[in-house]
């Protein structure tokens, strides 16, 4: 092939040719020519499976959080639920306490009323007490209701007519009650005393008999 003269004045357009020039060309010729690493792209189902996993993890970690809150949630459940319960129990028992406190108001007219109407009433309390005392000296005395002292003095008479009892008055005690009076001691058997002694048998609170 001939050879193409260069003319002088296209040599400007070029940088003239050295030898470190070539050695950095034929550095860079050689860089290019080595194989760049391969960008490989995933295939679809290893984009399909990263989705996967990342979907079980972000589920595994709501998962996790799901149940603290549920747990969380159940505390606080449980504690409401307690605390209703409890306060269930308060209202149950405060009610408790008005239905005895009801009942025990009106067996108290019941029989503050049944005494009045049937004086005879009381002497089964008095034959009790007569029954559970020791003999006793002297001259002991048994006090009683006006409206029950002639009802008293003849059942003395017919049941106990060996004893020396002597049944006295008092008009302020209240009809149906009585107290005992001796040199050994006395016994109170009137109607506020033993409707304490039920109210206290019943846990009941003794100021609903005020």
């Amino acid at each position: 092939m001939p050879s193409r003269i260069i003319p002088k004045d296209e040599l400007t357009a070029y940088q003239r040719w050295e030898l470190g020039a070539f050695e950095s060309q034929d550095k860079a010729a050689s860089q290019e020519a080595e194989p760049a690493e391969e960008v490989r792209l995933p295939t679809a189902e290893e984009v399909e499976r990263i989705h996967q996993e990342a979907y079980q993890e972000g589920y595994q970690l709501g998962e996790a959080e799901g149940r603290r809150v549920g747990e969380a949630f159940s505390q606080q459940a449980r504690a409401l639920f307690l605390a209703l319960e409890q306060e269930k129990l308060q209202q149950d028992q405060a009610l408790a306490e008005e239905v005895l406190q009801l009942a025990l108001a009106i067996a108290r007219q019941v029989v503050g009323t049944s005494f009045r109407a049937q004086p005879e009433l009381m002497l089964k309390t008095v034959q009790d007490a007569l029954a559970h005392l020791p003999a006793l000296s002297g001259h002991p005395k048994l006090i009683v209701h006006p409206s029950d002292a002639a009802i008293v003095r003849d059942w003395l008479a017919h049941e106990h007519g060996h004893l020396n009892w002597r049944v006295s008055e008092d008009a302020a005690m209240q009809a149906g009650g009585f107290r005992i009076e001796s040199a050994q001691g006395e016994l109170d058997a009137t109607l506020p005393t033993r409707w304490q002694e039920v109210v206290a048998a019943l846990g009941a609170n003794p100021e609903w008999l005020k």
